[in-house]
Parts: C-alpha cells; sequence; structure tokens
C-alpha cells in the first residue's frame, strides 16, 4: 500500500473492547476519519457517542478512548495518539498523549 492509498484508506475502523464481557469487535467508520482531521476529533466525536449521562468516571460503563487522526503513519510528524477520559479528580473531560519522534 502506498502512502498515498493508506491516507485514503488506512483508517477507517474503529475497535471496541469491553472489559467487563472479555469480548471484542470492530467497526468501519470511515466518517470519523473524513470529517476529523487529529486523533482529538475523532476521539471526542466518539466519546459524545458513547457516554451516558450520569456515568461516574470509574464507572465500568465509562469509555476510555485511544484514537490517532488519519494522518498518522503519512507523515514522521503525525504519530501521536491521544487518550481522552473522564478523570476520576475532577469528572472533567480530560486527554493525555503518547508518541514518539
Amino acid at each position: 500500500m502506498t502512502t498515498e492509498q493508506y491516507a485514503i484508506e488506512g483508517l477507517k475502523n474503529v475497535l471496541y473492547i469491553d472489559l467487563t464481557s472479555q469480548s471484542y469487535y470492530v467497526v468501519e467508520r470511515r466518517d470519523l476519519y473524513e470529517k476529523y482531521l487529529g486523533g482529538v476529533g475523532v476521539a471526542t466525536s466518539l466519546m459524545l457517542e458513547e457516554y451516558k449521562e450520569g456515568t461516574g468516571p470509574l464507572d465500568p460503563e465509562m469509555p476510555v478512548i485511544l484514537s490517532t487522526g488519519p494522518l498518522s503513519g503519512v507523515y514522521p510528524t503525525c504519530t501521536k495518539v491521544v487518550a481522552l477520559f473522564r478523570s476520576p479528580l475532577n469528572g472533567e473531560l480530560g486527554e493525555s498523549y503518547a508518541g514518539g519522534h
């Protein structure tokens, strides 16, 4: 797959993991990567879809989302992953980044 093909076709799936039932499934979500440029946009959109009102930060139903953007793997400086979560410290939306050079 060329760089151009990867940029168009590479990122299209979302992996859902349920730690309680120890199961997973994959959903094709091209719309996320066509609509949002970065991993934070993709993660925020998923959080808005998956969050249920009244869920506490440490409840098993609370999503923790790891995301990369559509340019990840295409350009050398686009190699970060974002973790988006509801902070147990203050209940607000939190984010953390990991990546290399």
